[in-house]
């Protein structure tokens, strides 16, 4: 159940800190588990030892992905959005077109300080005509 609870978190509503919570719940619940059977069944825990260590790096990628999203983050939201919040600063799509907060887009209307969770979603890229769900993520380095 909380496999399911995790992909709701973490994708459906795109909060990496509530999917870490989750997923350290998880390990948590590994370990017990193989500490619990090891006395009774030894092959039981050895065959929970896979799972345990593919939940410790899917902890791992779900926490580097918080911290790199927080660290990305405006200083202008309040603090529970930085903690919720998966925003990353700038966005591209296959035209290569890179949408910049801080610039906005002022050809189609966009003020500059426009984060892009707050575009509107019918807004197209101005050069491919992409609607704002085609946009990945990528570092502003």
């Amino acid at each position: 159940m909380l496999n399911l609870v995790w992909s709701i978190l973490f994708f459906t509503l795109q909060s990496p800190l509530l999917g870490a919570l989750d997923i350290v719940v998880l390990d948590l619940l590994a370990a017990v588990y193989i500490v619990v059977t090891l006395p009774r069944s030894l092959m039981a825990s050895l065959f929970f030892v896979p799972y345990a260590l593919w939940l410790a790096l899917a902890t791992y990628l779900n926490i580097y992905i918080w911290i790199y999203n927080f660290l990305h983050l405006t200083s202008e939201r309040p603090l529970v959005m930085l903690l919720l919040s998966s925003m990353i600063v700038v966005y591209f799509t296959a035209c290569d077109y890179v949408y910049d907060p801080e610039k906005g887009d002022p050809e189609t209307g966009i003020a500059p300080g426009t984060p892009f969770e707050d575009i509107p979603e019918d807004w197209t890229c101005p050069i491919c005509g992409l609607y704002k769900d085609a946009f990945l993520p990528v570092d502003d380095e």
